[in-house]
């Protein structure tokens, strides 16, 4: 669950556009005379679409939220990294961060480290 409220409230609204298409020309030249005209689309001679950015953004998500989430997350992760695979494992346990994505990307261990691994995070996750 924790995905899909962190997806929701972290959603950039700001870049969302309304797509008209418009089969009529000064229809097509009213909109492209707005100020808010991004680009237009010519698929034939009798249909054009027009990008329009949005001109008012409700902010009705808790961005905010999203952040808690996402350093909860990466907190258990690490948590579980240093406090249990690095005692654990020692040195054979390597953390590997995607700092763009912020998300852990894997811990290198020995194969059959990684059942044993899995089974405890996913028994951690549920509590």
């Amino acid at each position: 669950m924790n995905n899909s409220v962190f997806g929701k409230t972290m959603k950039n609204i700001e870049n969302r556009v309304d797509i008209k298409l418009v089969k009529d020309k000064e229809k097509a030249r009213t909109l492209a005379a707005k100020p808010n005209y991004d680009h237009c689309t010519i698929f034939d001679e009798y249909l054009v679409a027009i990008l329009v950015t949005k001109t008012k953004i409700y902010y009705n998500k808790p961005v905010y939220l999203g952040m808690c989430i996402l350093d909860l997350s990466k907190t258990l992760m690490y948590d579980f990294h240093y406090n249990y695979m690095k005692l654990k494992y020692g040195d054979k346990a390597k953390l590997q961060s995607d700092v763009h994505r912020h998300r852990l990307v894997k811990v290198n261990a020995p194969p059959h480290v990684s059942l044993n691994a899995l089974k405890l995070m996913c028994t951690l996750c549920k509590s």
